[in-house]
């Protein structure tokens, strides 16, 4: 993470920093809805801006379209 103290800048390396993971269940009649809608939400997951002050410059996002078919998205910064 990035801090800040009377105008400097630095890199504060954690030694413990898990991944942000978020699972979401995409609800739908059809594949192609699912589908749709998991690349939907894909797209709103990396457009989040990262506090790099507060959090790490990775996130994940599993999107489970049905149970055998998944959509895994790694946003970095």
């Amino acid at each position: 993470i990035y801090r800040s103290e009377a105008g400097l800048a630095w890199q504060q390396i954690l030694t413990d920093c898990p991944v942000p993971w978020h699972e979401a269940e995409i609800p739908g009649a059809d594949a192609d809805t699912r589908c749709a809608e998991a690349l939907r939400r894909a797209r709103e997951a990396v457009a989040m801006p990262f506090a790099l002050d507060r959090e790490p410059p990775i996130r994940a996002h599993l999107f489970r379209l049905d149970p055998e078919r998944h959509l895994l998205v790694l946003a970095f910064h």
